[in-house]
């Protein structure tokens, strides 16, 4: 066993450390053994995922690719202080993910959105991850409604274009493998894989309905559901995981067992999250947003 890890066993608990909702990689893969001595969450899953470096800028006429009515921004704190902009709080929670604070970001991190002008929405953005030295690591979302007309590739050409522009020579780009949308806009944008690597999580590894098959989408379902009744919590994973495998009933289910134990969601966020388009027309589904007005 490593001696730097038996150390860390005398000094004190590892495990204490990594927190449930910790998005785990490791590297090298040789730690993969000592996991279960150092990180303690049962619901979590190995998935397969990517590493994408830059080695071209392949897209320099996306302002030319904007279609009229948009505009692309740079994230800066008079772009977070509009209050009144539609899903500028995806951006803000992904901010706070990443970054010790929005203060921390706009100092020393970057990033740059997709605006539609006259619905006063941001519809796609791309912001760095971290940022050290020259290197630095970049995310990407597009609202569910907007993909598919190249925002994506247009703001992060505009991002990497950023980048090239203040001295970094190193600019990453990770993603689930089965995420087909994030590996093509990679591509397009310039980036070249690098390497396979496996990451561990509770998440539902998928950020778009064709990410996972319905099987594999029930075969999560299930996962989640033999842990809801000692961690409520998993109740919407196992919603989400349900209405992604076309089982509508088990999803509004689920929903309403959240509801009934008294978490409240939020009737928007429930009517804007992807895993439930296909839900969001129905009675069924309209029913329980309500309740969670």
């Amino acid at each position: 066993m490593c001696p730097i890890f038996l150390h860390l066993r005398k000094s004190y608990d590892v495990k204490v450390t990594i927190p449930d909702w910790a998005y785990l990689s490791v590297f090298p893969t040789g730690w993969v053994g000592v996991l279960p001595q150092i990180w303690v969450n049962e619901v979590a899953r190995p998935h397969p995922r990517q590493h994408f470096v830059l080695r071209h800028l392949g897209l320099r006429d996306w302002r030319a690719r904007l279609p009229n009515g948009f505009e692309v921004k740079r994230i800066d704190i008079a772009l977070l202080a509009q209050d009144s902009m539609q899903n500028l709080n995806i951006v803000t929670r992904w901010i706070g993910n990443n970054w010790r604070s929005t203060q921390d970001f706009l100092e020393h991190g970057f990033g740059f959105c997709v605006l539609d002008v006259a619905a006063h929405a941001l519809v796609s953005f791309c912001v760095a991850d971290c940022a050290c030295g020259d290197q630095a690591e970049v995310g990407i979302k597009t609202n569910v409604s907007y993909r598919g007309r190249g925002f994506a590739s247009a703001v992060v050409a505009a991002t990497v274009e950023h980048c090239l522009a203040h001295g970094y020579t190193e600019i990453g780009w990770h993603c689930s493998s089965s995420n087909a949308g994030s590996i093509a806009t990679a591509r397009k944008v310039g980036f070249e894989k690098e390497r396979d690597y496996v990451a561990y999580s509770d998440q539902l590894p998928s950020e778009n309905a064709t990410d996972l098959s319905p099987a594999e989408y029930a075969d999560w379902a299930r996962h989640y559901e033999r842990f809801i009744e000692t961690k409520p919590a998993y109740a919407l994973n196992a919603a989400c995981a349900r209405a992604l495998a076309g089982d509508d009933a088990q999803a509004i289910q689920h929903l309403r067992h959240i509801l009934a134990g008294g978490e409240r969601l939020g009737a928007d966020w429930l009517l804007n999250h992807w895993a439930f388009a296909e839900l969001k027309d129905t009675p069924e589904f309209r029913d329980v947003v309500k309740a969670f007005s």
